[in-house]
């Protein structure tokens, strides 16, 4: 009960704040500047899924509030060319409900933004591992088993190592990619096949031609499957930066100069491959200070408020 109370207290007072002008007044008065992360973007949010959607009305709104406070630039130009109340939007993994949701209101409002796109089908999948198996478990109600452990399924779709207290995600992240896709497997065989939503599959080259040429667009990479790039070994993780930057710039006709690390994890190795590959520009999610040049973003989910998430905002940095 306390905590319910403390959480409408907390979207209340965001509100108002929002509201009021004092948010803006605020980002405005320290130059704030951000860059700013998406994943899906639908009609109406899906909880049950994952944290990991925004509705298009949502984005719009932000879009409204971000052009009020300041400008609203591509991912190069915030880089190369920081000023203060500058923002970049950003949009990572490449699945359909982009091209159909996203894009069409940054083209109606007239404002850049950067798409970093999964290429699983250069391997023939159609869809990226992690809405895999969020589509697998949205109505799966046991326990998920991976050798000793045992996962139970929270809120939002997440789930819960019940020896360790970690999430099923942290543990799959820490894993070497072979021991991975075992555990991948593993699952597979627990859960029975899913019928993929459409709009959380990944764009096809044409429909990815077709994005890159909307006004303010650009593409990057996102990697293939969305491993985490810190689980490759030095040939798979070459091969994935190498694979994908050239399989965009097939369907664009454009060089692609950024990349966006799945998960936002990266290391030396990492960063050194990305750039030999060709990688100018390198985005992450936290702020590392080891690796200036890299950016850092604040991504908008679905598990509090949207007035929640724009107070938040308000004072990121």
């Amino acid at each position: 009960m306390r905590n319910r109370w403390q959480s409408k207290y907390r979207h209340w007072s965001s509100t108002i704040r929002w509201k009021t002008g004092i948010l803006g007044r605020h980002m405005q008065s320290s130059k704030h500047r951000a860059m700013v992360m998406f994943h899906s973007i639908v009609p109406h949010h899906d909880r049950e899924l994952h944290l990991r959607n925004s509705t298009a009305k949502e984005l719009r709104t932000i879009i409204r509030f971000l052009k009020k406070q300041g400008t609203i630039v591509p991912v190069t130009q915030w880089m190369d060319n920081p000023e203060p109340n500058q923002y970049a939007i950003t949009f990572d993994d490449g699945l359909l409900n982009n091209l159909r949701y996203a894009a069409p209101v940054l083209a109606e409002m007239q404002v850049p933004a950067s798409y970093y796109i999964n290429t699983p089908w250069v391997i023939g999948d159609s869809t990226i591992w992690t809405e895999e198996l969020a589509q697998r478990t949205k109505h799966y109600t046991g326990c998920i088993s991976l050798g000793k452990h045992q996962y139970r399924k929270l809120v939002h779709n997440r789930w819960l190592n019940l020896s360790t207290g970690q999430s099923l995600m942290q543990d799959l992240l820490l894993m070497t990619k072979d021991d991975f896709l075992l555990s991948l497997e593993e699952i597979r065989q627990q859960i029975a096949q899913a019928n993929i939503d459409e709009d959380y599959r990944n764009l096809k080259a044409e429909e990815i031609r077709i994005l890159a040429q909307m006004p303010g667009v650009t593409i990057g990479s996102h990697g293939i499957d969305h491993c985490a790039m810190t689980m490759l070994g030095p040939e798979d993780l070459a091969d994935t930066l190498r694979t994908s930057k050239s399989y965009l710039e097939q369907c664009t006709g454009q060089a692609v100069n950024e990349l966006a690390y799945p998960f936002g994890l990266y290391n030396a190795d990492v960063y050194q491959a990305a750039s030999q590959a060709g990688y100018r520009y390198k985005i992450g999610v936290d702020k590392n200070e080891s690796f200036g040049d890299v950016a850092h973003r604040f991504g908008f989910y679905n598990h509090t408020t949207l007035a929640q998430q724009l107070a938040e905002l308000s004072t990121y940095q």
